[in-house]
């Protein structure tokens, strides 16, 4: 099967690492992290994405997703001529974690998780007093001292609803750097720190096209994403 896969960068390295072993033909583009932050934008890329894939000389039989919910961000996508496929999940942890079940035992038992892996440090902002020290570089290059106080304070709250860092381990690439840094990150903030080994089973059923309605939601052309509002996250309407 010839599959085309949307997904946020910072699935690019196990994406890479699956499809190397996928029995199916795959073609991947790569969006920008951080579109969750503005899903009217996520909607519009994907939607874009998705109409020059599904006439590109690959000739896609399928479209895959690299995205859970994100924000409502594939809500009101449309599958015009080749079928869409998503994973039902509220994001990619999820896909990193192998599974929605998985990643709700996680939310469930510890309240207050802030998760990283070696994708999110190198393509996302994350927490440490070295990206805010970064940020507040940036900022001082653009607004007066007094703003740039504000922003930081304002930046910064949000830390205080969190108790653990969750370092998801992976076996397509790792890096003590990376550990290391969220080891800092949890003692500069006064968190736990804590390791989850990555699992590739649901993002393998995604490239090896085993997709069963429980995990995946296949979306016919002519039909749209909605949400659900229930453990289904997504239909085909």
């Amino acid at each position: 099967m010839r599959i085309t896969v949307i997904a946020c960068q910072v699935l690019y390295r196990q994406i890479s690492f699956l499809s190397a072993q996928s029995k199916n033909s795959i073609h991947t583009v790569y969006l920008p992290q951080g579109l969750h932050n503005t899903p009217q934008l996520l909607k519009k890329l994907l939607q874009k994405h998705i109409d020059e894939e599904s006439s590109s000389s690959f000739q896609p039989e399928a479209i895959v997703l690299g995205y859970g919910l994100c924000s409502n961000g594939p809500v009101g996508i449309t599958a015009k001529n080749v079928p869409l496929v998503i994973a039902r999940t509220d994001d990619c942890i999820g896909l990193f974690l192998g599974s929605q079940k998985r990643y709700l035992s996680y939310f469930n038992h510890y309240k207050g998780i802030y998760w990283y892996n070696p994708g999110w440090i190198e393509w996302a902002f994350t927490p440490s007093l070295a990206s805010y020290a970064q940020r507040e570089k940036e900022y001082l290059e653009k607004y007066d001292p007094e703003t740039v106080e504000y922003l930081m304070k304002e930046e910064k709250s949000w830390t205080a609803n969190y108790r653990h860092a969750v370092y998801i381990t992976s076996s397509v690439y790792d890096s003590e750097k990376y550990r290391s840094y969220t080891r800092k990150a949890a003692k500069d903030f006064q968190w736990n720190y804590l390791e989850a080994a990555e699992d590739h089973r649901l993002l393998k059923k995604l490239l090896d096209g085993n997709w069963d309605d429980e995990e995946i939601l296949i979306c016919k052309p002519g039909r749209t994403f909605a949400e659900t509002f229930d453990h289904r996250k997504l239909e085909a309407r």
